[in-house]
């Protein structure tokens, strides 16, 4: 690349998200770096999470709004991913 004229051509290597960030040099080790996925139901709300450096993953449902904005909180994820829906309650908007 460095004798070469006009473009270069390159490939995608990976791609690196805040949740999915493995290598060490990258991470907090004061804390995990979660990939979290929220789903919601009748019920209430499913959530499912991934430390992908650590491997691990966890499931847990709660029954209110206030109980996945805890959730939420205490868990601190790095990443979340929610459906494509509308009415998401406030606290989940521009995360």
């Amino acid at each position: 690349p460095a004798l070469a004229k006009g473009l270069v051509e390159r490939k995608v290597v990976r791609i690196v998200t805040p949740g999915t960030v493995t290598d060490e040099a990258l991470l907090d080790e004061r804390r995990d770096t979660l990939l979290m996925a929220i789903s919601r139901s009748k019920q209430g709300y499913g959530l499912a999470w991934a430390d992908l450096a650590g491997g691990r993953f966890l499931v847990n449902e709660v029954d209110s709004v206030d109980a996945l904005e805890a959730e939420i909180a205490r868990l601190e994820p790095a990443e979340l991913l929610v459906p494509d829906e509308d009415n998401w309650p406030e606290f989940l908007r521009g995360r």
